[in-house]
């Protein structure tokens, strides 16, 4: 058999050498969390108020607009509501398993300084087609602003 032919199809390297290109994009600070910070607790030794939050993941993060016309409209009870999706990506190597439902706050973004003031709750948890990335797609209800103004 020719040397030729032993050859592989594709180069090694190939399932990782992408890697860096997401990487320079994730320039937002995000905390996943398995709920919000809700329930307040007070402790009466140290007379501190906490709200518990059982983070799953919180590190560096690509914020993007879903375009998707089929993600963004949203019906509950026959009644329209009005929801926005959030194309979130982060890197797959160090994240745990993430539940529909998992709640998804933007702690910093430079570029978008609005998204820190909105309650995300992951829809698809799924992982990217690249072997280095998890695409996670989260609903918005805008009519929930957690400042109230919604």
């Amino acid at each position: 058999m020719s040397p030729l032919n032993l050859r592989p199809s594709l180069d090694a390297r190939w399932t990782r050498h992408h890697r860096s290109v997401p990487a320079g994009f994730m320039l937002a600070t995000v905390r996943l969390s398995l709920s919000d910070d809700g329930a307040a607790v007070w402790d009466p030794d140290t007379g501190e108020v906490t709200a518990p939050v059982e983070v799953l993941w919180t590190g560096q993060a690509r914020c993007q607009p879903n375009k998707d016309w089929r993600a963004r409209s949203r019906v509950a009870a026959d009644d329209p509501i009005t929801m926005h999706a959030l194309r979130l990506q982060i890197p797959l190597k160090d994240t745990p398993p993430i539940p529909i439902g998992t709640v998804v706050r933007v702690l910093d973004c430079p570029d978008d300084p609005d998204l820190e003031t909105f309650v995300f709750r992951v829809r698809n948890p799924l992982n990217s087609s690249n072997p280095w990335l998890r695409n996670i797609l989260c609903d918005v209800d805008v009519e929930e602003h957690p400042d109230g103004q919604g």
